[in-house]
């Protein structure tokens, strides 16, 4: 797969994802690696590694806006806001393994 085709099907993993969280959709069960590891914001609940963890997670809805995302390498990275308990930007970081699935997520949330 040529790598504009792998970073735009990368994109369009994370874009699921996002709708997903508004409670639209459901999550892909293989999106997250074995080994997933979260690297979160100090206020939010870590998570423990794990694709197991990650997917119990995400079985609450999270109100979010997806204004950008951009996709290079292995990496794809968005920007949004989160209205959960109060409005939060956010930035999101999702590296993706050799299979394309996410080993690691990043991320860094300013409350606004």
């Amino acid at each position: 797969m040529a790598d504009v085709q792998r970073e735009a099907a990368r994109k369009a993993k994370i874009t699921g994802l996002f709708v997903a969280l508004n409670g639209q959709g459901k999550v892909d069960a293989n999106l997250f690696a074995p080994d997933y590891t979260p690297h979160c914001a100090p206020f939010l609940p870590v998570l423990t590694p794990g694709a197991a963890a990650v997917r119990s997670r995400l079985s609450k809805r999270i109100p979010q806006q997806l204004y950008r995302m951009i996709a290079d390498g292995d990496y794809v990275w968005t920007h949004s806001r989160y209205d959960g308990a109060g409005p939060v930007a956010g930035i999101d970081i999702f590296r993706f393994d050799s299979e394309d699935r996410i080993a690691e997520h990043i991320n860094a949330r300013q409350v606004i």
